[in-house]
């Protein structure tokens, strides 16, 4: 049985296409095949946080910051953690922001 161009070409544009989200995503830092479990933290400023950053634990990295919102009510920044399933946390935790002076 033969395939047409064009069924072909169309295959390898949905191929492409599946290939260039996976990769952009993997680039983010999102992996797809590992579980994570999402904590939320609430500050007053987060001086240049940023979604896709990483979040460390004694220096190892655990995770990444996915999202940033602004709670209008209460004038805080809501800052959502998606953090590797095998780091257990308390309820007492406490999530510090850190920086050097270049900012990061």
């Amino acid at each position: 049985m033969k395939i047409s161009k064009e069924v072909r070409v169309g295959l390898f544009m949905v191929v492409s296409l599946v290939l260039l989200y996976l990769g952009f995503n993997y680039l983010k830092g999102i992996d797809f095949f590992s579980s994570r479990k999402k904590y939320y933290a609430v500050y007053d400023n987060v001086d240049q946080l940023m979604p896709s950053n990483q979040v460390f634990l004694s220096g190892v990295s655990v995770g990444r910051v996915s999202r940033i919102q602004i709670d209008q009510i209460k004038r805080r920044v809501v800052v959502e953690m998606e953090i590797d399933s095998y780091v257990r946390l308390g309820d007492s935790t406490v999530a510090i922001l850190n920086g050097d002076f270049l900012g990061t």
